[in-house]
C-alpha cells in the first residue's frame, strides 16, 4: 500500500491553490502591515538607524536561518522523522513570517508542526521543535551570561542575571539528578503515553 511522504497531503493542497491567490493573498497581509504602520515614527526611526550595523546584521542573518533549519532537521532526526533541509528551509521561513504576522511568537511553530507531522507522528513533531526551541533559548541564555560576566563590575543588572544563571543551573543539576536516579521509573511512565512517549 502507498503510504504518503512527510508533508505530502499539506503540499498536495496547497499546490492545488492558483497562484494568482497566493500572491493576491500575499499582497493583502502586506497591504494591511503597511496600513497600520505609523510613518512619522518609521522616518523618526530612520533617521536613527546605524547603518554599518543593520549592513553586518542582514549579512548574517541569512546563516541564522540556515543554522535554524539545521537545528530543526537534526532535532526532527532525534524523533525518526527525515525531511530534506530546503523543504525544512521553506517551511522554518514560512513559520518565521506567520509569528511576524501574527500577534502571538508561536503561530509559527504550530505551522512547522503541522508541516513536519505525518499520520501519528504528531507528537513527535511537537517534541522536535520544542527540543530545538530549548537549544535556541540556551544558546540566548548563554550570550546573555558572557554578557552579564563581562558587564560584571558596572551593571547591577547584570549581576542580577548571574545570580539567576548560577541558581537555575543549581536547579537544572538537582532535576537532572533526580531524574537520572529514577530513570527506569519515569521511562517506563512515559512509554505508558503514547503523546509523551517522545
Amino acid at each position: 500500500s502507498f503510504l504518503p511522504q512527510p508533508g505530502q497531503v499539506s503540499v498536495t493542497f496547497v499546490s492545488k491553490i492558483p497562484r494568482w491567490l497566493k500572491v493576491s493573498v500575499g499582497f493583502l497581509v502586506l497591504a494591511a502591515l503597511i496600513m497600520q504602520l505609523e510613518w512619522s515614527a518609521l522616518y523618526d526611526g530612520v533617521q536613527m538607524v546605524r547603518w554599518p550595523i543593520i549592513g553586518a546584521a542582514a549579512a548574517v542573518y541569512p546563516v541564522a536561518i540556515l543554522l535554524n533549519a539545521a537545528k530543526w532537521s537534526a532535532a526532527l532526526r532525534l524523533h525518526d522523522l527525515s525531511f530534506q533541509f530546503v523543504y525544512l528551509l521553506r517551511v522554518g521561513c514560512i513559520g518565521f513570517f506567520v509569528n511576524n504576522l501574527l500577534p502571538s511568537a508561536i503561530g509559527g511553530d504550530i505551522y512547522r508542526v503541522y508541516r513536519s507531522s505525518m499520520g501519528r507522528a504528531t507528537s513527535q513533531a511537537i517534541s522536535a521543535v520544542v527540543v530545538e526551541r530549548l537549544v535556541g533559548l540556551s544558546a540566548l541564555l548563554l550570550n546573555g551570561l558572557v554578557g552579564a560576566i563581562l558587564l560584571l563590575g558596572s551593571s547591577s543588572l547584570a549581576r542580577i542575571y548571574l545570580i539567576m544563571c548560577l541558581g537555575g543551573l543549581v536547579v537544572a543539576c538537582l532535576v537532572g539528578t533526580i531524574i537520572g536516579a529514577s530513570h527506569s521509573k519515569v521511562s517506563s511512565t512515559l512509554e505508558r503515553s503514547r503523546r509523551l512517549q517522545p
